[in-house]
């Protein structure tokens, strides 16, 4: 299955003059964002529609922008976090080599934006992905979360809504691994093969920033 990449935002940028943002200022909205995470039946439930025009983060990358701790599991994975799913302004900010100018410009998309769309991923139950033998369907569950100040743009933001949101592999790729799964071992090509399935299944279903083509 080919990824399918997630454009940045819902709104056209391309017609509109850069502007420049302060890098700082992208720290610590960041990091309101990620202390802030809507705790269960306290946010109303989101609907795709809630997040057409956002400004797309993973957690993982929000965790990295807000300079926040995390531990190194499967949550937190790049390639359950893929950067398909960021801003490509979020993808600069990160980026050690991007110029000063790059940054700012990119911290100006960030501080400018709506609102925001996190998708975080709240718990990865994929035994067969991580290599550990137990023969069952591999199920990721997240949280995709709204951030927004509908009046104040790029002030601190606040839980709008959210939702939650699992996926699968592929039955076809589950029952394949599990086939092929009859050693002591998970065969680290199956492993892999079945993160490639869960990242492509993650990018194809996860609901989009933009309007749909009609």
């Amino acid at each position: 299955m080919a990824l399918v990449a997630i454009p940045s935002c819902g709104s056209k940028r391309d017609d509109k003059p850069r502007v420049k943002g302060n890098v700082a200022r992208v720290e610590v909205l960041a990091k309101f964002m990620i202390d802030n995470v809507p705790r269960p039946g306290v946010a109303p439930d989101c609907k795709d529609e809630d997040y057409v025009g956002g400004y797309p983060l993973t957690h993982l990358t929000l965790l990295k922008l807000g300079k926040g701790l995390y531990k190194e599991d499967a949550e937190h994975a790049d390639w359950i976090n893929p950067a398909q799913l960021d801003a490509p302004s979020a993808r600069v900010l990160l980026d050690p080599k991007a110029s000063a100018d790059d940054k700012a410009y990119a911290a100006g998309e960030f501080t400018n934006a709506k609102f925001f769309v996190v998708y975080r991923v709240e718990n990865a139950d994929a035994p067969m992905a991580l290599g550990v033998k137990d023969p069952k369907i591999s199920t990721i569950s997240t949280k995709i979360i709204k951030y927004g100040n509908r009046d104040q743009p790029g002030k601190e933001t606040i839980p709008v809504c959210a939702r939650a949101f699992s996926f699968q592999n592929t039955k076809e790729k589950s029952d394949w691994a599990i086939e092929k799964s009859d050693k002591a071992l998970i065969d680290p090509v199956v492993a892999a093969a079945m993160r490639d399935d869960l990242t492509a299944r993650w990018l194809e279903l996860a609901p989009k920033v933009t309007p749909k083509s009609r």
